[in-house]
């Protein structure tokens, strides 16, 4: 699990824009581990892991980062400290891409977007 979200890390360099393909990829089977017990309480009791999983949003990709923000969704519901990590995860998100807001990146793909779906995951 770790080595997923490693190269998680490794596809969204700050700065840069990831590679589609291989985060698509790198989230698919992210969702696969976190549709277990044990992958879920893995995710929702490590910062790191959250840490990593958030730089996808960096992605021009809709359906990669409206995979995220459900995971990201159903780790808030897991527990209160998941639901604390997501949070910094988003401070984390906003210092590693150097933005002046947190939530900033949901804000301007609700501005920016007009798939109804990804609108939906957004809100």
């Amino acid at each position: 699990f770790q080595n997923l979200l490693n190269n998680i890390t490794s596809v969204c360099l700050p700065g840069s824009r990831p590679n589609n393909s291989a985060l698509s990829s790198l989230v698919a089977c992210v969702t696969v581990v976190m549709a277990t017990k044990q992958g879920l309480d893995i995710a929702a009791t490590s910062a790191t892991v959250l840490n990593s999983l958030i730089l996808g949003l960096i992605s021009e990709d809709e359906i990669v980062k409206r995979d995220i923000l459900t995971l990201l969704s159903t780790l808030t519901l897991h527990s209160s400290t998941a639901y604390r990590y997501v949070l910094e995860s988003f401070t984390h998100f906003k210092k590693t891409e150097h933005v002046t807001y947190r939530f900033i990146v949901l804000v301007e793909d609700l501005r920016r977007t007009e798939s109804v779906e990804y609108r939906k995951s957004l809100l």
